[in-house]
């Protein structure tokens, strides 16, 4: 349920004006630096129209008020955690869960809970750049989860914004966790981010960044949520010390934003034992005539559009555009890898068609890959890829949107279904590497294909390919030469290639594996061949001793004998377990060679000898 904005020119050069920093935790970004929450508005102009009335409505003489501190009745308190964090079950049915993000997330069982009615959660997953919130969060003991009023999921490495009109854990749709005074950002001297602040009482509108009101007040004078504003630029913060310097200097250059109803410019701060309480009390003496409301020049929005704001203005006359999109999506992959589906749009109309942005409603498990905004002319056809990540096995569903200036239809919703498959392939070698072969002679080698996921797979494996394809042949796929043929959980059967170079010098050529658990192909393993061709008289060869060697015994328990006949100097000896991961290499002569494998724990391996005119690959075991 989030949104990827392209906003007007007129919007853009506001914005533009300003190079700012992305504010971090850690490594990670707190969204882009062109996100509203990171941008300065310290050279924006005054709303001239709405200032003093937005802020008489709050009271000019109230004080501000810090609501964080050491106390824990004050302030938000939030979690950090990495890709090794369990995801839990989210159960939001008992709130607003036609206006939530559905669960899993990644939220500790014992993730502190804000000690007031609110019951905010806040996490940030900083090694995949998402931010998780629950409003009235309850840890589910029987049920390992948790459960919340609602809940929002917001990428951070995207502008990603909720739907027009949709709540979040804040009031205005907003996240929570970007406008939080943090101690981290204190004590590192600057704060390079607008604040989130309250007011008792807000129009029934809203404005861009927030996507919801919260008031029931028709009353023009009261600020819509979403307002910005200011402390002026001549107010005197010189008597400030510390870290209420560090915040009075952001209140000049981000500002605040308002983002829910609440105590009268109350601007709120993470909850931190750390805080010096009597340094931050000095931000008290700044009252709501301090401020001045920033015109950002976003309009005031009082009803949903379902899309973001600014809207797209649509063609006049008989001559308007048609997008043309399929309604439905469907894509298979491996859990934890991705997959592109290419969607195909095309304009039906008349007139240019303007594709203005895309967005997906969750975007979890669907990335919009390609989204920048586009003139279709008519009768063009233009493409979208999306891409598909599943997170689990099973069924992955979500939503794209597509706004445009289609008169008949502004905003084209595709259903994006997808299939997370757990099988997958595991290879004995890649890259294949045949060695020397001369012109005229054709050596053979076998890859074990292993399927070690839960899924069975349909295997389609294709001809090489490359720039000279002919010198590459797979011989068998299985116990079949005719694919396709299926691999069940566990299963293992052996590709077989041969290498007959028609060049002199190095070859090469790929071999693509192909799987189709649901009757959508989609290549899974690209296989590289290499090989190197040597003039048809540079080799002699002795029938009598051809080259060749043998481990006996086989399986051993680790020690073996290796016996190498027909090599005219020494070899190379590589040793590779079933992933193709090289364990040894060393280099050994013609004869015998003592073979300790007493390091490997149990199980097959593949041992390949090379010589400057041959090489051979076998299979050996360790048993313990």
């Amino acid at each position: 349920m989030k949104f990827v904005t392209v906003s007007t020119i007129a919007v853009v050069s506001i914005f533009a004006t300003q190079s700012c920093p992305a504010q971090t935790l850690g490594s990670c970004k707190i969204f882009p630096s062109n996100n509203p929450w990171n941008v300065r508005v310290d050279s924006l102009p005054v709303d001239q129209v709405h200032s003093a009335a937005y802020i008489n409505s709050v009271g000019g003489t109230i004080h501000i008020h810090p609501d964080f501190g050491s106390d824990t009745d004050y302030g938000i308190p939030w979690e950090a955690v990495n890709g090794s964090q369990p995801f839990v079950a989210i159960n939001d049915s008992n709130g607003y869960p036609d206006e939530s993000d559905p669960g899993p997330m990644p939220i500790p069982p014992n993730a502190r809970i804000e000690h007031d009615g609110d019951s905010h959660v806040l996490v940030v997953d900083t090694s995949n750049h998402q931010l998780y919130e629950l409003y009235q969060g309850a840890p589910e003991v029987a049920n390992h989860g948790w459960s919340a009023t609602s809940t929002a999921i917001f990428a951070l490495d995207s502008n990603n914004y909720r739907p027009d009109g949709w709540t979040s854990c804040d009031a205005a749709g907003l996240p929570i966790f970007p406008g939080l005074v943090r101690l981290d950002e204190c004590k590192a001297g600057a704060i390079h981010h607008a604040l989130r602040f309250t007011v008792p009482k807000s129009q029934q509108a809203w404005i861009f960044p927030a996507r919801h009101h919260a008031g029931a007040q028709t009353d023009t004078n009261h600020m819509p949520m979403g307002t910005r504003l200011r402390l002026k630029a001549s107010y005197d913060d010189s008597k400030f010390t510390g870290y209420a310097k560090v915040i009075s200097t952001a209140l000049k250059q981000y500002g605040i934003i308002l983002a829910d109803n609440g105590s009268s410019w109350y601007i709120t701060g993470e909850w931190n034992p750390n805080w010096p309480d009597d340094d931050i009390a000095q931000l008290k003496a700044i009252t709501g005539n301090d401020f001045e409301v920033v015109n950002t020049g976003y309009p005031i929005e009082t009803s949903s559009k379902m899309y973001p704001t600014p809207v797209i203005p649509l063609p006049s006359g008989n001559e308007a555009p048609s997008l043309v999109v399929a309604s439905t999506v469907y894509d298979t992959s491996l859990v934890a890898s991705s997959n592109a589906a290419v969607l195909p749009i095309g304009n039906g109309g008349g007139g240019t068609l303007t594709i203005g942005r895309y967005w997906l409603k969750y975007g979890t498990v669907f990335q919009i890959a390609d989204s920048a905004a586009h003139s279709l002319d008519a009768g063009k056809n233009s493409t979208v890829t999306i891409n598909f990540l599943p997170e689990a096995h099973g069924l992955a569903t979500d939503t794209l949107f597509i706004a445009s200036n289609d008169s008949a239809s502004p905003i084209h919703r595709v259903t994006l279904i997808g299939w997370g498959t757990e099988g997958h392939f595991k290879l004995s070698a890649n890259p294949v590497d045949f060695g020397t072969v001369a012109i005229g002679d054709v050596d053979s080698m076998r890859v074990v294909l292993n399927n070690a996921g839960d899924g069975m797979l349909s295997v389609y494996a294709n001809d090489p390919s490359g720039s000279n394809p002919a010198d590459f042949t797979l011989l068998r796929v299985g116990p079949s030469p005719t694919p396709p043929f299926y691999l069940f959980p566990g299963d293992t059967e052996f590709a077989e290639f041969a290498f007959h170079p028609s060049i002199v010098g190095p070859d090469t050529s790929t071999f693509s594996i192909s799987f189709q658990p649901d009757g959508s192909g989609q290549v899974d393993t690209v296989l590289i061949l290499t090989g190197k061709g040597l003039p048809e008289n540079a080799v002699t060869r002795s029938p009598e001793a051809p080259f060749d060697f043998t481990v006996f015994p086989n399986p051993s328990s680790g020690q073996s004998l290796l016996s190498v006949q027909g090599a005219s100097g020494p070899c190379q000896l590589q040793i590779t377990d079933p992933t193709g991961r090289m364990l040894s290499r060393t280099i050994v002569t013609a004869g015998k060679n003592e073979l300790d494998l007493t390091r490997l724990s149990s199980g097959p391996y593949f041992i390949r000898l090379s010589s400057p005119e041959w090489s051979k690959t076998k299979l050996i075991e360790v048993l313990r």
